[in-house]
């Protein structure tokens, strides 16, 4: 068998081919590279790369022979006008934002550090909360499109490519992913509305006027302005899964028991502790970060009341918030005993970590007392994701429905009543009242009743009930 010559055979002649067919001029050469994007897709699309970047490019047509030279003309003019015009000349919507933006306008990270820095009405873990929720929408997004999330490409994304047509796409596919399963539809719904609520507070009337006073460049339209919550069931109340008077008589047993024989000092301060914690947010109603930092110059043993105020280490999450809270004198006797019992101490809740200031992380100084507190509460047969705020929670119901709305909304210290009755009874339900009227004298008359009552028809007798 001859020897094939180096200089001869298929492969040399592809070879000495190439330089007849210069790249990107041939409709051949783009023919080949032609594809069809996205799923559904009827018209061609092509890859262009160039000066080591590639960009997507629809054609607009489903000849292949259009396409090819579309797709050469693209090229070409890359070449020779560069990225930024070509897209500004052959591609729209998105496309066309993306340039503008990355010339003008705030990246995600860049907007948020400028909140960070200018908003001084909310504390900096409430700020940092919006600012994580925002990435995590963003990071979901470029996932779905194929883009892995890293933390430097999400805070890279300029702000006016944070469209309302992208979010709502991430609604609907967090909805879509527990598709045919109606409770975690709902759950799912529920989560996407509090990511999006606080997501969008970033971008909120307490935010906005500050950043425009610094003249921060702001897009239009407002990112997220357009976007809708999923509709919410405001009829669904809170449902107690344990009654009042059970769970406080098992704090009285357990907690509050006396010293045991073979127990610890250590354990059994530990376990009071776990008690006056449990004394603090639920016959108080106070939340877990008030009951946590709450010292004992807020409480006024004569008027049998303790005042949520702001202090060096804490503010309160709302105005409404800083009031105070009325207490039953059992309660106050309480609170006394373990006053006495630690007269030098600051705060009602004991710890041996520090007080700390403007953290942008859930930090609790008696945590090891909330740790116990909550695994107590999972005993007594509490399943509840957030057992604590469940204290809160239970004690507001039980004021709805003893003392109505408003008594509730003040010892819950809300901003409005319209927020307790949301979520909490407005009273127990009652009897009309006119049940009398049902019994009034009918004189001598005959009182007509229910019966039955014959009819003859074409010879056959029929029962007819009036």
């Amino acid at each position: 068998m001859a020897e094939v010559k180096e200089k001869s055979g298929p492969k040399m002649a592809l070879k000495n081919l190439t330089p007849l067919r210069s790249k990107g001029r041939d409709l051949d050469y783009w023919k080949a590279r032609l594809v069809l994007h996205n799923p559904g897709d009827k018209d061609w699309s092509v890859r262009i790369q160039h000066a080591g970047k590639r960009e997507w490019f629809t054609l607009e047509t489903p000849n292949k022979t259009t396409a090819a030279a579309r797709a050469k003309k693209r090229f070409e003019f890359v070449k020779a006008h560069g990225w930024e015009a070509a897209i500004l000349h052959f591609k729209y919507g998105e496309e066309k934002a993306k340039v503008t933006a990355e010339k003008n306008a705030l990246t995600v990270g860049e907007y948020i550090a400028e909140v960070e820095s200018l908003a001084t009405e909310q504390s900096p873990r409430t700020v940092h909360d919006y600012g994580k929720c925002l990435r995590l929408i963003l990071s979901e997004i470029l996932k779905s499109e194929g883009t892995k999330p890293t933390k430097e490409r999400v805070s890279a994304i300029p702000l006016e490519l944070v469209t309302d047509r992208r979010v709502e796409r991430w609604k609907a596919s967090r909805v879509q992913k527990v598709r045919g399963n109606p409770q975690k539809e709902k759950t799912a719904k529920i989560t996407a509305n509090t990511i999006l609520r606080q997501a969008k507070a970033l971008f909120g009337k307490k935010i906005l006027p500050v950043l425009r006073k610094a003249e921060i460049p702001i897009p239009n339209p407002i990112p997220l302005s357009g976007v809708n919550f999923f509709k919410e069931d405001t009829s669904s109340k809170f449902k107690r899964k344990i009654e009042p008077e059970k769970l406080i008589a098992a704090a009285v047993g357990k907690l509050d028991a006396p010293q045991g024989e073979n127990e610890e000092r250590a354990d059994y301060e530990a376990r009071r502790q776990s008690y006056l914690a449990f004394i603090l947010v639920f016959a108080t109603g106070l939340r877990k970060s008030e009951a946590d930092m709450l010292e004992w110059d807020s409480v006024n043993f004569t008027a049998n009341e303790l005042t949520v105020e702001t202090t060096q280490y804490f503010k309160p999450k709302t105005d409404a918030s800083e009031q105070s809270v009325s207490l039953d004198p059992e309660t106050v006797e309480i609170l006394r005993g373990f006053r006495a019992q630690y007269p030098t101490d600051r705060f009602l809740l004991r710890s041996k970590r520090k007080a700390k200031v403007s953290t942008t992380y859930s930090y609790y100084r008696a945590e090891p007392t909330w740790k116990a507190l909550r695994e107590w509460l999972a005993e007594q047969g509490l399943s509840d994701s957030k057992p604590i705020h469940y204290c809160r929670k239970a004690i507001t119901d039980y004021m709805a429905k003893k003392h109505g709305i408003f008594a509730a909304m003040r010892h819950a210290r809300h901003t409005t009543p319209q927020v307790t009755a949301r979520y909490y009874s407005d009273g127990e339900s009652l009897p009309p009242g006119i049940g009398g009227f049902f019994k009034a004298d009918q004189g001598d008359g005959e009182k007509i009743v229910e019966g039955e009552f014959t009819v003859k028809k074409t010879g056959r007798r029929k029962a007819a009930t009036r």
